[in-house]
């Protein structure tokens, strides 16, 4: 458990630094081109903030055991998994492509990397999408 906890943490760190240098990168000396720069810093984010939030659940995890054993039992739980599947598919059907297409379209306009940033930060909001619907249908369900 502290090993995965440990690898999460770690990953995180390098894809925030990898996003944080090709920042810094475009600002002080080398300046990137823009397709590079959004690629790096949209990569970092989207992959940093995705080991963040294994390695926050881990923590949770190892620290209360009572509820990673629940946890194991509702994933077990064959109406969980239709509930997490559903929300999943309205998240992504709803949201995904167009971000995508957005992000793809204005990356090789060469937009500004500021505008890209906002784009990465929709396609994070989507993922907002998810929980809503997550946690709706459970109450439903």
């Amino acid at each position: 458990m502290k090993n995965k906890l440990r690898l999460y943490t770690a990953l995180a760190a390098l894809f925030f630094l990898l996003s944080a240098a090709a920042y810094l990168l475009d600002k002080l000396s080398a300046p990137l081109p823009d397709r590079w720069g959004g690629l790096l810093v949209g990569g970092g984010v989207g992959l940093g903030v995705f080991f963040l939030s294994k390695a926050l659940t881990e923590r949770y995890y190892v620290k209360n055991q009572k509820a990673r054993r629940m946890m194991e039992v509702e994933d077990r739980d064959e109406r969980t998994r239709t509930i997490r599947g559903m929300a999943a598919y309205r998240a992504l059907v709803s949201g995904t492509p167009i971000f995508l297409a957005v992000w793809l379209i204005l990356l090789f306009l060469d937009v500004p990397l500021a505008g890209l940033l906002v784009v990465c930060a929709g396609y994070l909001l989507n993922f907002g999408v998810y929980a809503y619907h997550l946690v709706k249908l459970q109450k439903e369900m």
